[in-house]
């Protein structure tokens, strides 16, 4: 996702995330998947924090820890809402998980970062750019239900699954019998044979602040 805001004439900050999640079992890499996510208002009330001064209230919305969920994916006539709709109709997220049971939400419990995030400074050009890696890993033995299809990252203050700072879906892209792409869900499935619970989730979540003339 981006987001700009006007800086004077041919100059924009813009914010864009993307997360890259791998599946491993021991040093064995199985699968990676990138993704772009979006983010929600505590992300900007923690970046408008910092930029005020304000740095106890920033401290408890900095990106921090994550939780998977599985969020409803059907209208009351129990039709299938796919991806790009949530994408173009945000408000669809936002009453799905307003009203969903977080008993039947919720995959996971709050799972904090393996280490401290990565900085990366660069410059060209076109401006700066500055980049914030955060990274997290998990066994799969800590997914308490199976069909996740949401990641969301928090803040270290929150204890609200709603109340995420940005958020990603899990989809892949399917083809119709015209041959038409699409995006359709991707969930995550708890294993059925016990051995596969030794799988690993390793998460990179990367935010950039980009100054581009």
């Amino acid at each position: 996702m981006s987001r700009k805001t006007s800086l004077g004439k041919g100059t924009a900050l813009s914010y864009r995330g993307d997360v890259k999640i791998a599946t491993y079992i021991g040093e064995h890499l199985l699968s990676t998947k990138t993704y772009r996510n979006k983010g929600a208002l505590p992300l900007f009330q923690f970046l408008a924090n910092c930029l005020a001064g304000n740095f106890p209230a920033a401290y408890t919305l900095r990106p921090y820890k994550i939780k998977l969920l599985k969020i409803p994916v059907t209208d009351e006539e129990n039709n299938t809402i796919l991806p790009d709709e949530f994408s173009r109709a945000p408000k669809l997220l936002t009453e799905a998980l307003a009203t969903a049971n977080s008993a039947e939400v919720e995959c996971t419990d709050f799972i904090n970062m393996a280490a401290a995030p990565e900085i990366i400074v660069q410059e060209n050009d076109k401006g700066y750019t500055c980049k914030v890696s955060f990274s997290f890993v998990f066994p799969y033995a800590r997914l308490r239900r199976t069909g996740a299809n949401m990641v969301a990252i928090y803040g270290p203050g929150i204890s609200s699954f709603r109340e995420y700072s940005a958020y990603y879906l899990l989809t892949q892209q399917v083809y119709d019998a015209e041959g038409k792409s699409y995006l359709d869900w991707d969930p995550v499935e708890l294993p059925v044979e016990e051995d596969e619970l030794n799988k690993i989730f390793a998460v990179e979540w990367t935010m950039t602040l980009s100054n581009q003339n």
